[in-house]
């Protein structure tokens, strides 16, 4: 008998966005119970606080912003961030 595993994408916990490319395997990696993540300051913003002790995970985005000068122009950035995962945070009092 074969059995079924679901595996739920992560997702952010504000904004419902799942993560994708090669975040997703970071994440899952982790082997975290829950598929909520946030950054720091998103938790907080919610009443919550990182527990003591506990160490993000980082994730990478890419993107490309176009400025207009003599000509059109675009520019490649790379942005690094650092997620928490709902089990590693608690409600402040």
């Amino acid at each position: 008998m074969q059995t079924e595993t679901r595996v739920t994408i992560p997702f952010n916990a504000i904004t419902g966005a799942e993560y994708q490319g090669m975040n997703i395997n970071v994440l899952l990696a982790r082997n975290f119970s829950s598929p909520k993540f946030a950054t720091f300051l998103q938790w907080r913003g919610l009443g919550f606080s990182v527990c003591k002790g506990e160490h993000g995970t980082y994730c990478r985005t890419f993107g490309k912003i176009e400025t207009v000068t003599d000509g059109k122009e675009s520019k490649t950035f790379f942005k690094a961030f650092v997620l928490f995962n709902e089990s590693q945070v608690k409600k402040i009092d």
